[in-house]
């Protein structure tokens, strides 16, 4: 199966970002991140973040760390999927999102043109 992401970063950290609002990815995140985050042998990353639908804020965030353990929150994570929120047109430069950890808010200042 052929899966739509961007490789980001934020400070040192990568991540692999995948928007699953309409439940395209199928199989276990888990399984998914252990497969694409091996620096040798694939696209290489610290871990998957997946935008998931959300009733009540813009969206939610799930975080798979390369090992295949979920994570509660990472802040370079959260600098990573709300620009990419932002580029891919899910929300505008004001966003709420969820988190393990819960509700987190986040804006995008200037102009939001890098990855």
């Amino acid at each position: 199966m052929k899966y739509i992401f961007k490789k980001m970063q934020a400070a040192g950290n990568g991540f692999i970002v995948f928007d699953n609002r309409k439940k395209i990815i199928k199989k276990s995140y888990s399984k998914l991140a252990k497969a694409l985050c091996q620096r040798s042998f694939s696209v290489g990353a610290d871990g998957i973040l997946v935008i998931e639908p959300s009733a009540t804020t813009d969206f939610k965030m799930v975080i798979i760390n390369s090992d295949g353990s979920p994570a509660d929150m990472c802040g370079n994570g959260a600098r990573c999927i709300a620009l990419f929120a932002y580029l891919n047109k899910i929300t505008g430069k004001q966003m709420k999102f969820e988190t393990g950890a819960g509700i987190i808010e986040a804006a995008i200042l200037g102009g939001g043109k890098r990855y």
